[in-house]
């Protein structure tokens, strides 16, 4: 069982598996694009309105073993 993201069907990357939702119990989790669902949101919002929002009510919403994953595109400037 997979739990998505209402409404952000199109910011999916693609399933994560391996050892880590093995040691979960869980074979596939969904995972997300941060800056995908943030441009999406900021469609209806400021930018930074936007990221606090992902960050309380998306990023920060624990639904149990199958919460979603969400990854931020590495840069550079990162490291």
């Amino acid at each position: 069982m997979m739990l998505k993201v209402d409404g952000f069907d199109d910011c999916i990357l693609g399933v994560c598996e391996g050892a880590a939702t093995n040691a979960l119990e869980e074979e596939e989790l969904l995972v997300y694009s941060s800056s995908k669902i943030i441009e999406k949101l900021a469609k209806d919002m400021t930018r930074e309105e936007a990221e606090e929002y992902f960050t309380f009510n998306i990023l920060g919403a624990y639904m149990g073993t199958f919460t979603p994953l969400f990854v931020r595109e590495y840069d550079e400037e990162d490291l």
